[in-house]
């Protein structure tokens, strides 16, 4: 029996979420077709792109080659400390 490990509320994660989803969405893919090419559960990369579960360095890896994309864009980016922060507005579209 597989018992599935999810992280704290609040532990940061290895992996960026919305790289992932992006990376997924540019290579026209849905989370099925990516599990199926990394040999991972449709699961495990929905909860990693909802960012509920932590993507090991071998998941990593494995969905980077999937997606034809270096792991390195898919790991989270911290800013160095002291640099500024960047706000961006986004208009509502309807307004």
């Amino acid at each position: 029996m597989t018992v599935r490990k999810y992280r704290k509320r609040g532990s940061p994660l290895d992996h960026d979420p919305e790289a992932l989803r992006w990376a997924r969405q540019h290579a026209g893919l849905t989370q099925q077709q990516l599990a199926d090419r990394a040999g991972i559960a449709c699961s495990l990369v929905r909860d990693m792109e909802n960012g509920r579960r932590n993507a090991t360095p071998e998941n990593r890896a494995r969905l980077a080659g999937a997606l034809g994309c270096p792991p390195m864009l898919l790991e989270r980016k911290e800013p160095a400390e002291g640099a500024p922060v960047l706000e961006v507005l986004t208009m509502d579209a309807r307004r």
